[in-house]
């Protein structure tokens, strides 16, 4: 809501009509930019959280920001941005109307530079993690604490109480114990079995097992969408395990550019609800989404795996 709202406003200040093509490539932009490549930096999003909390519940296995990030990032992160680019430029680029005014700038005020040093802060201690070992969720709940302490933060502590959206936090808690539950009642051994007597894996195939679990957690997701896919394929690890011979970890990891390449807009809910509250029409969000992923399914992959080879992520 926040981004299609914003990139509404930057093509009204262009000059461009709230139906223009170019404004529905300006919402898709917001909307590509900040949803997909946040799923290779480890708390930005929902999804990574739900990631995170199932892979600890069920197997005890916990992963840092920073080892999370290097591989994920610079591959399917920056890589798909520049491909969203292209495929932005490609199918709603044009011209400006008219010449655009430079708006007036003023001096940062003193919440905002609390709100700098607050950001900051977090930001080098989630990406030093691997030294100190603090979790990343811990850090993320400091800063939001600080932000509603009186003389440091903007908030008000009040707003724990009033202006909340406390749907999110059952949200994620839901999730992460459907994963639990799938766990404990066997439905993800039920899940691994099928996939393992449906869809063939080759054990120790390398690029060919990669491009495999990629495969199976785009399924799982067309089903399912993204956030509820990882407590299912994580319940589902050991089984995958058994049937390719990776170390769970990497099978863990392997879900991961499936939600960063998806084929059809509605696998990842913020992106979807940028493009309706930006008023897109759904082909044009559908051929947007579908051309991207043409595009960076060949290329990313590969480059992908062999980057988390090198990084020994992936065997």
């Amino acid at each position: 809501m926040l981004v299609a709202s914003l990139a509404l406003a930057v093509a009204e200040r262009l000059g461009f009509a709230r139906h223009d093509r170019a404004t529905h490539g300006l919402v898709l932009a917001a909307g590509f930019g900040t949803t997909l490549p946040a799923f290779g930096i480890l708390p930005a999003n929902v999804v990574n959280m739900i990631f995170l909390g199932a892979a600890e519940s069920i197997h005890h296995i916990g992963f840092t920001y920073f080892d999370y990030t290097a591989l994920n990032l610079p591959v399917l992160g920056l890589g798909g941005l520049l491909l969203q680019i292209v495929v932005v430029v490609v199918l709603f680029g044009r011209r400006l109307p008219s010449a655009v005014e430079k708006p007036a700038t003023t001096a940062w005020s003193g919440e905002e530079r609390r709100v700098l040093l607050i950001l900051a802060a977090t930001l080098l201690l989630w990406s030093t993690d691997f030294l100190h070992g603090v979790s990343p969720a811990w850090i993320a709940l400091a800063a939001a604490l600080a932000c509603v302490v009186p003389g440091i933060g903007p908030l008000r502590p009040s707003v724990f109480s009033g202006e909340v959206n406390y749907a999110t936090w059952l949200f994620v808690a839901a999730v992460i114990g459907i994963g639990a539950m799938a766990n404990h009642t066997g439905l993800g051994t039920a899940v691994g079995d099928w996939v393992i007597g449906h869809v063939p894996l080759t054990r120790d195939g390398g690029l060919l097992t990669f491009l495999e679990l990629v495969g199976i957690g785009t399924t799982v997701a067309l089903v399912t969408t993204f956030p509820t896919s990882p407590p299912i394929l994580t319940a589902a690890a050991d089984a995958l395990v058994a049937a390719t011979g990776w170390p769970l970890r990497a099978v863990l990891l392997a879900q991961v550019p499936s939600w960063i390449l998806p084929p059809v807009p509605y696998l990842a809910p913020p992106l979807m609800i940028a493009i309706v509250a930006g008023g897109v029409p759904m082909s044009r969000a559908v051929r947007a989404v579908g051309l991207y992923f043409v595009l960076a399914a060949p290329v990313l992959l590969p480059l992908q795996y062999y980057w988390g080879r090198l990084l020994g992520a992936y065997p």
